[in-house]
């Protein structure tokens, strides 16, 4: 999303710039189907394809193109291998390789890209990438990633996801730690808080969403579809409560709450006195995050999206961890 947006800049301002695909990988290739990049003229990058040399050597055409003002998308395949071809080598040797888009843009294809990042915002849809240049479609079935080749031609087709959303309930200063990060990794995060006038919820301005409301009143904020992850950090152990009860019976992607293992396993115990069924008690992540010995809100943010990110790359629906 964020290389997009940096794409949008640049043209706006009437500048040319390549955006850059990982359209195929194999092996170690450091870079992964979906990666993206932009390289700007007056030298603006934003994103990454993987790094190292390879990178270095994708970055370096690019800058070709914009000079020489090419027109049409090209496919590139580097080989992480010195037995490769001196036209193919990635200067990497990790084993594998990697197909790359390299997309010229210009200020004719605004409103595509505008599109394509309204799609990421709300509803989604398919950007294509062929030797003709840029597309948006508002399907958004199929592959997430696919390349087709046929000789000198080829294709390379997108989905757009709208980014996963994290449900924070407490807005104190956990909260705003791992909002911060979640940003960086393109997830969005809602945050929920019942008191009025919490700084720490008037600084964050990484939220993409705030919310003060009754804690008894917010089961309808989250989606029953499997697709939430939801966090629980409110600033009591009643409050964590009442959260809870609402979130034990939907479908969640995720579900944990910041305590301690003896005032985790003390709630859980009077839930299950109150009739919840242990299996969905099991389910719950509590001590929240992955076990790294962290005490500051950046350490325990830290934690918390590291067990998220693992989850995230997970098969399944709501799944336990530990």
């Amino acid at each position: 999303m964020k290389v997009w947006k940096k794409l949008l800049k640049c043209l706006e301002a009437g500048r040319p710039a390549v955006l850059l695909v990982v359209a195929e990988s194999s092996g170690s290739s450091p870079g992964r189907p979906g990666f993206k990049m932009m390289v700007g003229s007056g030298g603006m990058l934003a994103g990454s394809v993987g790094g190292g040399s390879m990178e270095n050597i994708i970055i370096e055409q690019a800058r070709c193109m914009l000079h020489e003002g090419a027109g049409n998308p090209l496919l590139r395949k580097l080989i992480h291998s010195e037995k490769a071809s001196p036209e193919d080598r990635s200067g990497m040797i990790c084993a594998g390789s990697q197909g790359i888009v390299l997309c010229p843009c210009h200020p004719g294809d605004l409103p595509v890209i505008r599109r394509i990042i309204e799609a990421y915002d709300r509803r989604g849809g398919t950007f294509h990438i062929s030797t003709t240049g840029l597309e948006f479609s508002a399907e958004h079935s199929g592959d997430d990633h696919l390349l087709v080749t046929d000789g000198y031609d080829w294709s390379y087709r997108e989905k757009i996801a709208t980014p996963d959303t994290v449900f924070i309930f407490g807005g104190g200063h956990c909260s705003l730690a791992l909002c911060k990060i979640l940003a960086t990794l393109d997830m969005k995060s809602v945050v929920i808080d019942d008191r009025e006038d919490v700084r720490t919820m008037d600084a964050n301005t990484y939220a993409a969403r705030k919310h003060v409301m009754p804690y008894c009143d917010v089961s309808e904020l989250v989606p029953d579809d499997g697709t939430a992850f939801v966090v629980i950090m409110t600033a009591s152990h009643r409050a964590d409560g009442i959260v809870l009860k609402q979130m034990l019976e939907k479908r969640l992607r995720y579900l944990g709450m910041l305590a301690s293992r003896a005032k985790g396993k003390a709630l859980l115990e009077q839930l299950g006195k109150e009739g919840f069924r242990e299996d969905l008690l099991a389910l719950v992540h509590t001590p929240i995050g992955l076990p790294i010995s962290s005490h500051s809100p950046a350490e325990i943010a830290v934690s918390i999206a590291a067990e998220i990110i693992k989850i995230k790359f997970t098969k399944g629906t709501i799944q336990k961890y530990y």
